[in-house]
């Protein structure tokens, strides 16, 4: 679907986010598109509290993966430990990925 929606020469934002749905606590990675966030990847967390860089590190990986064709500008608060998750992303991450952190 993705690939469908986005042309390869196209920069997407990628949104960071942890939400508590119910009694589900979620991190996901969403891709905004029209003004709208669309989650296309997540994980659930096993604890209520805030998920922690190892958590992010494990889900950033599969979507750039799959959005190799893109340039990706990569956003996220403060909750995502930024300092550490900036310096992960510029050492893990192709030279096409920016990223903005709180």
């Amino acid at each position: 679907m993705l690939q469908n929606l986005f042309k390869s020469d196209s920069g997407l934002v990628l949104i960071i986010d942890r939400t508590q749905w119910q009694n589900t606590n979620i991190l996901m990675i969403s891709v905004v598109w029209k003004k709208r966030a669309l989650p296309i990847y997540w994980h659930i967390l096993s604890h209520k509290e805030a998920g922690n860089l190892t958590e992010s590190k494990a889900v950033s990986p599969p979507v750039i993966r799959l959005l190799k064709s893109q340039k990706i500008w990569i956003t996220a608060d403060r909750e995502f430990h930024s300092i550490f998750l900036s310096h992960w992303l510029k050492k893990y991450q192709r030279s096409d990925v920016y990223f903005v952190l709180r």
